[in-house]
């Protein structure tokens, strides 16, 4: 895809404004532009129109204050919320830009002052109302920005969802239409229970619920927290075609792709990645196949190359098999069956390998009646040794021995090689992401009085090309299985030595905290959304914490060295990041900095699991409570305040698991005028539609898919 110059990264479809029409008027919004590095400042004509017919009205826009955004490291302080959206990333400036782009920001305003009429009415109701920001270069060239802008009216309530792993990919409509027309039900097998759970569709589902709510006054945005997509391309090829890509599908369910029957989402959302985000490749569905809610017979009748030639597909395994010659695997470098097999991979194939071992060997053979105690060993074993029979059958016998060996090892390599190839990820995979969607990493916004910091949790830390860390910090055992659609992989969410963005997570949260800090409107609430959880727990694990914690309000402490609650999250700095959530810093932690984040949400394990996190004056150090924090709306209401801040998971838009078995799910939040959490339950679409509670389902069912 051409990077065209020049271009307008924010506001975009996942990073918008969201402004009262006061606001619009009194200080209007920041434009961040890319434009061509021998280049003046682009002269653009803008305008806002509303994104959906007969909402709000067309609003001229003019621009002024340009400045180049050149800053490459954190500054002492924000000024301003806004600020976090001038940081360009490495990625941006370096690779996809290749270094020959300059990048303004611009102040934009109404040409004219605006009122009420900007808004839609519903039912005699002001309610938020979604723009598209349209511009024209001076030679003509037209351009839009899908819902850029959001205009609400001023008001301190705040509705919101939060929407985690959708693994929008466009062979999940393609599979539910197989599975319907051609693929063989098992005879004896229930129908229903082989009904393909089509990860599109809940999403579908899930923006006309949204849509609903949107027009009764009563969703003001949504947060989606990674996992966007499945994989980036439909299959192995390596060209480029535009509009052939996940993102590009994601991007055109969220706007509208059939009209009335698949409307686009009427309230804005805002956007992070997760470690699916960045994966090039498809996984084999037979891996985790009780995510589709299918059984192993009806996934091995699902074509994983439906979107390749035949060619296509020999070559890549051909040049993938020819890498792990090279190379190996990181993930069989870390077993030592995986090992072995990479040695005979490396050195069995090598024609020097090949002559010398079975030349070597018969040298050895027809000497060994010759060598002190051994002779006499083999003497007694074998009787009268004619050196030269023996010396003659190892010749002929180890290059069989070896093909044999090679050959199973090869048998075995090519068996696992897509499966491998699915977890390769880059940031090249994230292109179209950043120029149509998002293109931050981190950001922060404010929606009424309420504080939002989106970051950034990156791939896992296992991927086919590279092993961070050299897998020893805090990461288990791994497998295949576990980084294609498992509930293993450790993020790499602040890991400070990053080639993607020049600063420390951490560090950009302490500037983030301190600016609100100072600049906070009461009543406030801060929130992080992000995709890879701060706090997690195996299976087993959490079948155990939900027994002890039982219906105790306050949940229960989770020991260390009883509960491993860094269970497949992130990698690097979680007692930072706890600290950071209460408040404090590790540096100084007796010392209350700034205000606690409220709430943390995630995704990544496909399933309920709520924590809480307080400080423990003896040890002086964060501890981790585990509980049923939003299962009664009445309790969250009085306790809030007092156990904040939570840790929340909301269970999958897509992938079904036994612990959360009928997507979609999300998680509701409500904010009242006096800044009370009214809410935050996660809740499921029934078949009607209809918001019910979702709630952790203890038994675990066969065909069980992992998650992640």
């Amino acid at each position: 895809m051409a990077t065209d110059l020049p271009r307008i990264l924010s506001p975009n479809l996942g990073c918008p404004f969201i402004l009262s029409h006061e606001e619009l008027n009194s200080k209007g919004f920041s434009l961040v532009i890319a434009a061509g590095a021998n280049s003046p400042p682009p002269h653009l004509s803008l305008t806002v129109r509303p994104s959906y017919p007969g909402e709000g009205k067309e609003i001229s826009l003019k621009m002024s204050c340009p400045q180049e955004l050149s800053g490459a490291t954190l500054p002492e302080r924000f000024t301003s919320i806004e600020e976090t959206r001038f940081f360009i990333s490495t990625t941006l400036k370096t690779f996809l830009f290749g270094g020959q782009a300059r990048f303004f920001r611009y102040e934009a305003r109404p040409a004219q002052e605006t009122g009420f009429d900007v808004y839609r009415k519903v039912v005699q109701k002001f309610c938020p109302t979604l723009y598209d920001l349209h511009f024209e270069e001076q030679d003509g060239k037209p351009g839009f920005v899908p819902h850029a802008l959001c205009l609400r009216p001023g008001s301190k309530d705040l509705r919101f969802i939060h929407l985690t792993d959708l693994h929008v990919a466009l062979r999940n409509d393609l599979y539910a239409a197989n599975v319907e027309e051609n693929i063989t039900i098992p005879e004896l097998q229930d129908p229903e229970k082989t009904r393909f759970n089509n990860f599109n569709d809940n999403l579908r589902r899930f923006i006309a619920y949204a849509n609903s709510l949107a027009d009764e006054g009563q969703l003001d945005l949504v947060l989606l927290t990674g996992d966007l997509i499945d994989f980036l391309r439909h299959g192995f090829q390596e060209r480029e075609d535009l509009g052939r890509n996940n993102f590009i599908l994601f991007r055109n369910l969220i706007l509208g792709e059939g009209g009335e029957t698949h409307p686009g989402l009427k309230v804005p959302i805002f956007t992070s990645t997760g470690n699916h985000d960045w994966r090039f490749y498809p996984y084999n569905p037979e891996v985790h196949y009780g995510v589709y809610n299918i059984n192993r017979e009806v996934a091995q009748q699902l074509d994983l190359f439906w979107a390749d030639e035949q060619e296509e597909i020999s070559r890549r395994g051909d040049s993938f098999y020819a890498k792990l010659l090279r190379e190996g695997s990181s993930i069989s470098n870390k077993t030592r069956f995986g090992k072995l097999i990479n040695w005979g991979l490396r050195y069995l194939e090598k024609w020097q390998v090949k002559l010398l071992t079975p030349v070597s060997v018969a040298a050895l053979t027809g000497l060994g009646d010759k060598f002190p105690l051994l002779g006499s060993w083999v003497q007694k074993i074998v009787g009268p040794y004619d050196n030269l029979f023996w010396s003659a059958l190892s010749l002929a016998g180890i290059p069989v021995a070896m093909e044999a060996v090679t050959g199973y090892i090869k048998r075995f390599t090519r068996k696992r090689i897509f499966d491998l190839m699915a977890i390769e990820a880059g940031w090249q995979a994230l292109k179209d992401y950043f120029l149509t969607i998002n293109p931050y990493f981190n950001y922060a916004f404010r929606a009424g009085n309420h504080y939002f910091l989106m970051l950034d949790t990156g791939h896992d830390c296992v991927r086919a090309q590279h092993l961070w860390d050299d897998g020893d910090k805090k990461l288990g055992p791994v497998s295949i299985r576990d980084n294609t659609i498992g509930q293993s992989p450790d993020s790499m969410a602040f890991y400070d030595i990053n080639e993607y963005y020049p600063y420390s997570q951490i560090g950009w949260i302490e500037r983030v905290m301190e600016l609100i800090q100072k600049e906070k409107k009461e009543p406030f609430r801060v929130f992080v959304g992000l995709h890879a959880p701060p706090a997690n727990l195996s299976k087993s694990e959490a079948r155990k914490a939900l027994k002890e914690a039982g219906d105790k309000r306050e949940g229960i402490l989770l020991p260390e060295g009883e509960y491993n609650i860094r269970y497949g999250t992130i990698n690097h700095y979680l007692s930072h990041f706890y600290h950071l959530c209460l408040g404090r810093t590790e540096q100084r932690p007796e010392e209350i900095r700034h205000p606690p984040v409220d709430m943390v949400l995630a995704g990544h394990a496909h399933w309920k699991l709520e924590f809480r996190l307080a400080w423990n004056d003896r040890k002086k150090g964060p501890a981790v409570y585990f509980g049923n924090f939003t299962g009664k709306s009445q309790n969250l209401r009085q306790d809030f305040d007092g156990f904040r801040p939570f840790l929340f998971q909301t269970p999958g838009c897509g992938p079904r698991e036994s612990f959360s078995p009928e997507p979609p799910y999300f998680r509701l939040i409500e904010i009242g005028e006096d800044g009370k959490v009214l809410s935050a339950g996660v809740m499921r679409l029934d078949g009607q539609g209809k918001a019910q509670p979702g709630e952790f389902v203890m038994d675990s069912g066969p065909g069980d898919g992992s998650s992640a």
